[in-house]
């Protein structure tokens, strides 16, 4: 037995190897999260493994894993909440119930796109980044208070 262990090659035996094999794994993952977007992973068939995960948690872990730095976008903090009744309730009941619909399924892509169909700007704004943190239930709460 001992002859067959010495006869295997370094990388097999040592247990860092593994340890970068895992952590290399990890990082392919959340690259395809981000690259290729849930819907498409989760079409794979990978529903029971991934969780609507936030960017900022995927690029902390990749930054203390890796060790490196990302430049990121400071997020401006305004007076007033652009979240509001009386702004949701200026969209057109269409483009609302297009939204509540695509968030009631979990659809991020149709809910994305039902955003993008929004006049108001900064509204939109708000919304993507919300839709982009899988932020559903805030969101959904809201509508149905308008609707």
């Amino acid at each position: 037995m001992q002859e067959q262990a010495s006869a295997r090659p370094w990388w097999r035996r040592s247990k860092v190897w593994w340890r970068i094999v895992r952590d290399a794994v990890s990082l392919a993952l959340a690259v395809a999260l981000i690259v290729w977007g849930l819907p498409r992973i989760a079409g794979v068939g990978w529903t029971e493994i991934l969780k609507p995960f936030r960017e900022e948690q995927i690029f902390d872990s990749l930054e203390r894993r890796l060790g490196v730095r990302f430049a990121r976008e400071e997020a401006k903090k305004a007076a007033a909440p652009v979240l509001s009744l009386a702004r949701l309730a200026q969209v057109p009941e269409a483009q609302r119930l297009a939204l509540l619909g695509a968030l009631g399924e979990g659809d991020d892509l149709a809910a994305r796109r039902a955003v993008e169909a929004i006049a108001d700007r900064e509204l939109a704004a708000e919304l993507m980044a919300r839709v982009r943190n899988f932020e559903f239930d805030q969101i959904l709460a809201l509508l149905e208070r308008v609707t």
